[in-house]
């Protein structure tokens, strides 16, 4: 995967999703970013990602501490089935998590 895929695959999420805020401020970061280094890892069964990033977001809650996309992410794979293929992409602003579904749609986005 490559940045203009990266950017289209946030582009084209949908308005009504819960992910669309954090996947237009992940396209923002990413078209900022002189260099981006995108990697992309094995896919992962929907219900450990959502056992952790449950785990996570109940963490986080704990100590109001407050992480852009994460509660959406939890909500999306709440909904999902299967598995899903997770990345991640280094910027000179952080990094942004993402993970896709079995047929290339955003299923999570973490900034």
């Amino acid at each position: 995967m490559n940045k203009d895929e990266l950017l289209t695959l946030f582009g084209r999420c949908a308005q009504d999703s819960v992910l669309f805020a954090v996947a237009q401020e992940a396209s923002r970061r990413l078209e900022a970013s002189s260099t981006a280094r995108i990697v992309v890892g094995e896919a992962q069964p929907c219900d450990e990602l959502l056992r952790i990033y449950t785990g996570r977001l109940k963490r986080k809650t704990e100590r109001n501490e407050q992480i852009t996309g994460l509660k959406e992410t939890v909500e999306t794979f709440a909904k999902c089935s299967g598995q899903l293929q997770g990345g991640y992409v280094e910027t000179g602003n952080g990094l942004i998590y993402f993970w896709t579904d079995a047929a290339g749609n955003l299923a999570g986005c973490v900034l």
